[in-house]
């Protein structure tokens, strides 16, 4: 069959398939004509025709070398590229048939011969070479398209070039480059058109869909031709997010030992890091590398490559990615990327900060570029990492110590430069903590000074500090040699400040004070902590804590503090006139008795964090070493149970319950059941006793 050698490309059945010519019966039973475009022809007409050349050339032709029957295809496409199944893969890898060069002189009869396939395999690697024949057309018809586009293209770019050119040698500017952005002079309305067309071309303007391919599809490529099974082990063990064990691997595929699966990893790694050094990949990847330095947003590096971000197909992963877990020198993940390691960046980073403080409990954002080595880093990348390494950001300052809530108060204080009141300092911290929670905290720390009833200084400033009812109260006694009238006590405060009457009266007859026949004066009696921690209702003890037993109320969840009894004082060892911090996963927590009843700060974080219902009955835990924690009762179907989870405690094999719940309320170990429900009872924990008697 003759081919008009001045046809761009083949379109015609008969032009792709020349035998059509002779064999017309295939195209009688198809109803077509072998002149007509194959290109253009229907779908479905297109995949009964792809059938039925496959059948013949399996049966018919199968005396015929493979390139007499397709004669179009070229020499050196890769056979695994075509869409053939896992059986037929495998075969043609085992036969190391790599291109269709390697099959061109074979026949299909021989092809049949190859050991492990099928008269159905052969028909299916038949029909994926009849489909690439027509592939390989249309795509030899957009290059062509394509190419006299880029001609014309190139004959404009050469026209706009010749008047740029022209006009530079007419102006006197011939040396000058002839694209530069700044421009010496004004210019004609045509130049600067031929200027702009220049510089406004992309590259899909000159290649055009079919005229390149990304990286991602480039790579895609070349990993369809490498073994399926080096790249499920690559997939498995290098991409994945939770790398599989080699023993698991080596057993989903049957005969491999774990040395076996660790070598072909090893391979295939190899295999792709060397088609990563080849061009174009080296010369995108080198500048690419030179880009990393100090720490930097993954987004900035995708806007200045964004081929990074694209999905390779065969690996269903990102070229970052990909780049990431195989080439060395640098490390992408959690949206950074850095020379070495992500860890190792940050522990250098904290280091860094912590060394450039000096022992400062907060330090400008801005100064901890230096430490970074990148000072183009915006400040929304800069608070961001600074995140990531573990370091709250507020206000253009990092918090290197104590709790957020206080260190944001510092830092409202130094960018004020004056005192602040309370309410307007806790409506800018930006965080949901009570205003009660904030006037805690600065009381214990001594960075802070009170300077009026409702506003707060930085002690470094040295102003008058504001004095609370019961240092006035002192105070007066100290004036009035150590006693005074309460009405005259109170007839002096409420005129001098804005105190209330019942609040004098109220302190001047709690401790270190009293009040006795209407004289107040120092109480010299050792004050008591009330009743003890085994006589207090709700109150037990566990291992290495305190538990004591609440219901969470509206209060709660608003931020409002609580007062407790004395028992729990007792078990703390706190003193009156002292405040606690304790420690807790969820910021500090304070804890005081400067009134006549100890109280705690919120726990407001604990119930909306964790979450925690109205209602639901918890118990606070006090732990020895100065901790704190809030833990809902665990819930039971058995009696037994139930009493121990009252007392927050839990059923185990190993302890007797009545000695468990003996040690928690302090009663001896050998308590019987009346024995342990009197001292219920005596300890106010009549619910339990109740339970306990039941039993």
């Amino acid at each position: 069959m003759h081919i008009d050698p001045l046809r761009e490309s083949p379109d015609t059945w008969v032009e792709l398939f020349p035998w059509l010519s002779i064999h017309r019966d295939i195209a009688q039973r198809l109803d077509l004509s072998v002149h007509d475009s194959a290109l253009s022809a229907e779908y479905a007409l297109k995949e009964r025709a792809l059938d039925e050349i496959a059948t013949w050339v399996v049966d018919g032709g199968k005396y015929d070398s493979l390139q007499t029957l397709f004669p179009t295809l070229p020499l050196d496409f890769s056979l695994l590229t075509l869409p053939i199944g896992v059986r037929v893969r495998n075969v043609v890898i085992r036969e190391n048939m790599a291109t269709f060069r390697d099959v061109s002189f074979s026949t299909f009869e021989r092809v049949s011969n190859w050991r492990s396939i099928g008269a159905n395999s052969v028909v299916e690697f038949a029909r994926a070479l009849a489909g690439r024949v027509i592939e390989e057309a249309r795509n030899e018809g957009d290059e062509s398209d394509s190419a006299a586009a880029r001609d014309e293209m190139a004959i404009e770019i050469a026209n706009d070039m010749s008047t740029i050119a022209s006009w530079s040698f007419f102006v006197g500017n011939s040396d000058q480059p002839m694209l530069a952005s700044r421009q010496l002079a004004p210019e004609p309305a045509r130049v600067t058109a031929a200027r702009r067309r220049l510089t406004d071309r992309t590259a899909f303007d000159y290649l055009g869909e079919s005229g390149s391919i990304s990286a991602a599809n480039h790579l895609d490529r070349w990993i369809q031709t490498v073994e399926p099974r080096r790249i499920e082990i690559l997939r498995r063990r290098v991409f994945a997010d939770s790398p599989e064990k080699l023993e698991s691997i080596a057993t989903s595929f049957g005969k491999l030992t774990r040395e076996r699966v660790r070598q072909i990893e090893s391979a295939a790694k190899n295999d792709v890091l060397k088609r990563l050094s080849e061009r174009p990949f080296a010369d995108a990847l080198s500048v690419v590398r030179e880009q990393i330095i100090g720490v930097t947003p993954l987004v900035q590096l995708i806007a200045a490559f964004p081929f990074l971000q694209d999905t390779v197909p065969s690996l269903n992963q990102p070229m970052w990615r990909i780049l990431s877990r195989l080439e060395g020198g640098y490390e992408i993940a959690n949206g950074w990327c850095t020379p070495g390691s992500i860890e190792a960046a940050v522990e250098r980073t904290r280091t860094g900060v912590f060394d450039l403080a000096a022992g400062r409990p907060v330090i400008a954002t801005d100064d901890v570029r230096t430490v970074l080595g990148d000072p183009a880093l915006d400040a929304t990348n800069l608070d961001a990492w600074m995140a990531l390494c573990g370091f709250e950001s507020f206000r253009g300052y990092l918090i290197l110590q104590g709790s957020e809530m206080v260190g944001r108060a510092l830092i409202l204080l130094m960018l004020s430069g004056e005192p602040m009141e309370l309410d307007d300092m806790h409506s800018q911290l930006e965080i949901e903590r009570s205003v009660n929670s904030l006037a805690n905290a600065l009381a214990i720390d001594p960075r802070f000074d009170r300077v009026n009833r409702r506003s707060w200084g930085l002690r470094e400033w040295g102003l008058d500090t504001y004095r609370t009812i019961r240092e006035l109260v002192h105070r007066e006694l100290e004036r009035s040699g150590g006693a005074i009238g309460i009405t005259e006590l109170v007839e002096r405060l409420t005129a001098s400040f804005a105190v209330a009457p019942a609040s004098v009266v109220l302190y001047a007859s709690a401790p270190p004070f009293q009040t006795r026949d209407g004289l107040v004066r120092l109480n010299t009696e050792a004050p008591t902590r009330g009743r003890s921690p085994h006589r207090t209702a709700r109150l037990f003890r566990h291992k290495d804590a305190w538990a004591y037993r609440i219901t969470i109320t509206d209060d709660h969840s608003r931020g409002s503090g609580m007062q407790f009894p004395s028992g729990v004082v007792s078990a703390l060892g706190l003193t009156f006139g002292e405040s606690r911090l304790m420690s807790s996963r969820r910021d500090e927590q304070v804890m005081t008795w400067t009134s006549p009843q100890p109280s705690l700060g919120s726990i407001r974080r604990f119930v909306h964090d964790d979450p925690i219902d109205i209602g639901t009955v918890v118990f606070l835990l006090f732990g020895d070493t100065g901790s704190f924690d809030i833990q809902p009762m665990k819930e039971t179907n058995s009696l037994l149970g139930s009493i121990l989870a009252m007392a927050g405690l839990d059923y185990s094999p190993d302890q007797p319950p009545m000695e468990k719940l003996a040690l928690a309320i302090g009663a001896p170990t050998e308590s019987g059941i009346e024995e342990l429900v009197i001292a219920l009872r005596q300890k106010g924990d009549d619910d339990i006793a109740e339970l306990l008697e039941s039993s």
